[in-house]
């Protein structure tokens, strides 16, 4: 069951990503949310995020640390934060504030 809810939330995010494509927003506090390494938040960070959920992607070490803007456990919720942030839905990530 755990495994169906992942990979629906998964695909949901993947379809959310197809919506909208943006050229990105720096980080409020960088690296965070720059999965890249491309200097800026965008939805190919997210997707990235999305994708190694789905089993798709495969991120090292550093780029968990990057993703995890919520600061807690790396979850699909980090791939939805960092495409809002990049679609300039939200102004920071939680773990700024932290």
């Amino acid at each position: 069951m755990k495994t169906n809810v992942l990979v629906l939330g998964a695909i949901a995010v993947g379809a959310y990503f197809l919506i909208k494509k943006n050229s990105g927003r720096p980080s409020p506090c960088p690296p965070i949310g720059d999965i890249d390494g491309d200097g800026k938040v965008t939805a190919n960070d997210a997707e990235m995020v999305a994708n190694y959920f789905a089993g798709t992607q495969e991120l090292t070490d550093e780029q968990i640390s990057r993703a995890r803007v919520r600061g807690q456990n790396l979850s699909i919720v980090d791939a939805l934060v960092i495409k809002q942030f990049a679609d300039g839905v939200r102004d920071t990530f939680p773990v700024c504030n932290i």
